[in-house]
């Protein structure tokens, strides 16, 4: 039975249950070439775009009665039917937890057009595993823990660049496990204005690795999680021989909002030593000016120092963002990058620029997004050449995209961007329709 039967299945199961719970929305994406991933064309819109297809749809169910919550998607293009996400979900006042192919848990204040968190961004595709949160509210005060769990899905085989001048196939022959949580402190005060904070950790631990021919079995027992969870490296008192535990990686986010600016800053690590701001201050810096018809973005985002190229004193150094040498297909889920879409890991040494402007009048959306992207040469494990400048741009993009949305009431509306880049153009159509 095909992915397309399961959910007609679903749909008319439901359908029986209450048909007043039920919604159907999907998105119809039509591009004018096959060749539309360098235009950044995936951006903020999760997995549901085929690099290598004109064309992708993708249908959305929603049961919703009392706490409990149903979504359900499939995705096609002109060869492929995937199931995209099956979550259930429990909400209540305070706390809730969902499991499934479900999206891992945000925990930020970041703006709609933003280019991404640097951990999770809404650009992660979904994965097997469950999530929990809790809130805890006081007089002005606002705590919110979220955990995720899960089991990655990798590519089958992944070339490594383990030198500038070789790459190596490598693979994971058990999946890895996933954790990531984040606990955000957020003061309220007058007119909706704020001033938060996030402390947010992620990890990937335990499955097995092959490279160079060699699998290695990385220990997933109860002291490996607690030392994922609290963030310990297994060098001094393991029980377990082995030196590594995990490839952690996270970020502390400073929010302010005053009146209708809201300012951000999202500071990244890789390690110990970006805790310590060692890496100076590399991550995403952000402003959003948000009027009812308008709103204006500029962020700019950094991410080359690294705590220098070698590994100095205590390690520090080389801190390779979204890469490890013990997990070298990175942060990612099938070779889609879960944080940041801007970066990579093996080309995470970035500088952004990026002006945004949205206009709505009536049943009508006018947008220009303005992306300037220097990369320079990443550092990694790697044998360094001796002319390596880490200064030296090796290459520059600017990216220009510009949108026009009709609305219809809350039904449908249709969507054309087009995009250009490096002397290439693209056009994107869209149709989002909602049924409830």
């Amino acid at each position: 039975m095909n992915l397309v039967r399961i959910h007609i299945l679903i749909l008319f199961f439901f359908n029986i249950l209450s048909a007043q719970g039920l919604r159907i929305y999907g998105t119809t994406n039509i591009y004018t070439s096959d060749a539309h991933d360098s235009f950044f064309t995936n951006n903020n819109i999760y997995d549901t775009i085929n690099t290598e297809s004109y064309l992708s749809n993708i249908f959305n169910l929603k049961f919703q009665r009392n706490k409990f919550t149903l979504n359900t998607s499939v995705v096609n293009d002109f060869k492929n039917v995937n199931l995209h996400k099956l979550s259930f979900q429990f909400n209540y006042e305070d706390y809730g937890y969902d499991f499934g192919l479900v999206n891992i848990k945000e925990n930020n204040w970041l703006p709609a057009k933003s280019s991404g968190h640097m951990l999770v961004s809404k650009n992660a595709a979904p994965v097997y595993g469950s999530n929990i949160f809790k809130k805890f509210n006081f007089d002005k005060l606002n705590l919110t823990f979220s955990m995720f769990n899960g089991i990655l899905s990798s590519l089958n085989l992944y070339e490594w660049n383990g030198t500038y001048i070789k790459k190596i196939p490598t693979s994971y022959p058990e999946e890895p496990y996933l954790h990531v949580k984040s606990i955000s402190l957020r003061k309220n005060l007058k007119n909706n204005n704020f001033v938060a904070f996030v402390f947010n950790h992620g990890a990937i631990w335990g499955g097995s690795t092959k490279k160079y021919s060699e699998i290695i079995d990385w220990p997933t027992n109860f002291e490996a999680f607690q030392r994922v969870f609290f963030i310990r490296s297994g060098i001094n008192d393991s029980t377990d021989e082995r030196h590594k535990i995990a490839n952690h990686n996270g970020s502390f986010d400073f929010y302010l909002k005053n009146k209708k600016l809201l300012y951000y800053y999202l500071h990244y690590f890789e390690d110990g030593s970006g805790v310590k701001f060692k890496n100076n201050f590399d991550g995403l810096w952000g402003l959003n000016y948000k009027e009812k018809k308008y709103d204006i973005i500029i962020e700019y985002l950094n991410t080359t120092h690294q705590s220098g190229n070698f590994h100095g004193k205590n390690g520090i150094g080389v801190d390779s963002y979204y890469w490890h040498d013990q997990y070298v297909q990175g942060w990612t889920v099938e070779g889609q990058l879960i944080g940041n879409h801007i970066l990579s890991p093996d080309n995470n040494r970035i500088e952004m620029f990026l002006f945004g402007f949205n206009k709505i009048i009536k049943n009508e959306n006018f947008s220009v997004e303005v992306k300037r992207i220097n990369e320079f040469l990443t550092y990694g494990k790697k044998v360094l050449p001796q002319d390596f400048n880490s200064k030296k741009i090796v290459n520059k993009k600017n990216h220009l995209k510009m949108g026009y949305t009709l609305n219809f009431k809350e039904d449908v509306n249709y969507q054309i961007n087009f995009h250009y880049l490096d002397n290439k153009s693209l056009f994107n159509f869209l149709i989002n329709w909602n049924f409830n």
